[in-house]
């Protein structure tokens, strides 16, 4: 009876030895695999932190090549860069330029195929005044929404209703497929809107400041207004948000902010909203420009 039990000790530590040895690799093995897992973790983050150094630089290259940017004529396939009003040094754009730079953006999009995929007729150019012209005749409302049920459903509704389905559809197309260049093109038509009746070539003249000042109320001050921005892509709806404020600014200067829209929290919203976009070619223009309407209006 006793080398029956010695045997059944001898194997309880055995088994009770192999219970602590592998305990002890597996701690062991564990610490070695977390050390090993950190020294990487540590190296990728100094690799990655090096690479943003090289990208900021870059980003600082490009953004100062094109800040010095002038007005050039415009060829099919590229939009020229417009130099901002607020550049020192820089005379202002004319309506010639702008106009020019305008055409030329019309004038590429007729070598694309966007408006026959979306069925409809003409040239990009025509299909601007069908745009510009409907949109002036039907503003939105930007007060009062939330007293009127039905009132909320036409804002909500506004651009489908006004302009139908398949020329948003190719608007969205648009600015989907070209927003490396909706940067420049917005600034080109926020300068050409500046000009007001002044411009009187080529193109229609531009929208009054009443029209645009309405669709500035609307993208800022209107459930309708932001949550058709909300389904925009983000660079679409920070720059319409941005080029609204600055609209509105200008109406304030005028004396026609007839609805008495408070600017000063939308400037603070646009300012973080543009701070952490990152692909934003002028970010710091529109950044110094909020700042100085900060201190404008004493915030």
């Amino acid at each position: 009876m006793e080398r029956p039990v010695k045997i059944v000790i001898a194997l309880f530590l055995l088994l009770l030895v192999g219970f602590f040895a592998y305990t002890h690799f597996k701690s062991w093995h564990r610490e070695k695999m977390e050390t090993a897992v950190e020294k990487e973790r540590q190296e990728w983050v100094g690799k990655i932190q090096e690479l943003d150094k090289e990208v900021d630089i870059l980003k600082g290259m490009v953004r100062g090549d094109q800040d010095t940017a002038e007005v050039k004529p415009g060829t099919p396939g590229e939009t020229p860069k417009i130099a901002s009003s607020g550049s020192p040094g820089k005379p202002k754009p004319t309506c010639a330029q702008l106009e020019e730079a305008i055409l030329s953006f019309f004038a590429y999009l007729d070598t694309r195929d966007y408006l026959a995929a979306h069925d409809i007729e003409g040239t990009a150019y025509d299909l601007f005044l069908v745009v510009v012209e409907e949109l002036t005749k039907h503003p939105p409302v930007i007060t009062g929404e939330m007293d009127d049920l039905s009132a909320l459903i036409r804002n909500v509704t506004h651009f489908y209703r006004v302009l139908g389905k398949k020329r948003i559809g190719l608007i969205i197309d648009i600015m989907k497929h070209e927003s490396s260049k909706m940067e420049s093109v917005m600034e080109t038509f926020y300068q050409w809107i500046l000009m007001g009746a002044r411009c009187k070539g080529g193109l229609i003249p531009p929208p009054p400041l009443e029209i645009v000042y309405r669709y500035a109320g609307f993208f800022l001050n209107t459930l309708g207004g932001r949550s058709y921005l909300l389904r925009r892509d983000s660079k679409t709806r920070v720059l319409t948000s941005y080029y609204s404020i600055l609209i509105l600014d200008r109406s304030n200067d005028k004396m026609k902010n007839t609805y008495g829209i408070d600017i000063r929290p939308y400037i603070d919203f646009s300012y973080f909203d543009i701070k952490s976009q990152k692909s934003l070619i002028y970010q710091k223009r529109y950044l110094t420009t909020l700042r100085d309407l900060k201190q404008k209006y004493q915030m």
